[in-house]
């Protein structure tokens, strides 16, 4: 799969690396492009797809089976009975693949996006907010960044 975007490594690489189900030269790799004191280098990025970073293809799937997957996300696909068999059919399958991910693109196309007071910003991802904060959660997600001690100053409006 091509990666439209590079990722991140200081804010990931030594979790996954700290995993031990990486593959030993890509982890060294990654160890070599992600310092200890990842503070100090920001910037540093890789490509999600080692492969074929430009293609959209399936060789994300791939290179996933063989523990070549840059996110923890991504181990996660093969140590669940269920996901391992979808990345099983997509690295056996191009043709497939790109059939599923072309029909995932137009649904996603075709989601609606909430505007004005419709929905919420969730102060935790997994769980919906009390009712007590504002009906469109920017009170409390406000609040939130401003929690003493932060340094983040958010402009009120």
């Amino acid at each position: 799969m091509a990666s439209s975007s590079r990722s991140s490594l200081a804010g990931l690489a030594r979790a996954r690396l700290a995993s031990g189900t990486i593959g030993p030269a890509y982890q060294a790799l990654l160890e070599a492009l992600c310092p200890a004191n990842t503070s100090q280098f920001t910037n540093v990025t890789t490509e999600i797809d080692l492969s074929t970073p430009v293609v959209l293809d399936n060789n994300y799937y791939k290179l996933v089976q063989l523990n070549l997957g840059l996110h923890f996300s991504d181990d996660q696909l093969i140590r669940n009975a269920t996901l391992k068999g979808f990345v099983d059919t997509f690295a056996a399958n191009e043709t497939l693949w790109k059939e599923k991910f072309i029909a995932a693109m137009i649904k996603m196309g075709n989601i609606a996006p909430k505007t004005g007071t419709q929905g919420e910003i969730r102060l935790n991802c997994s769980i919906v907010n009390p009712s007590s904060t504002s009906s469109s959660g920017y009170d409390g997600a406000i609040q939130m960044l401003r929690r003493p001690g932060s340094d983040d100053k958010v402009a009120s409006g």
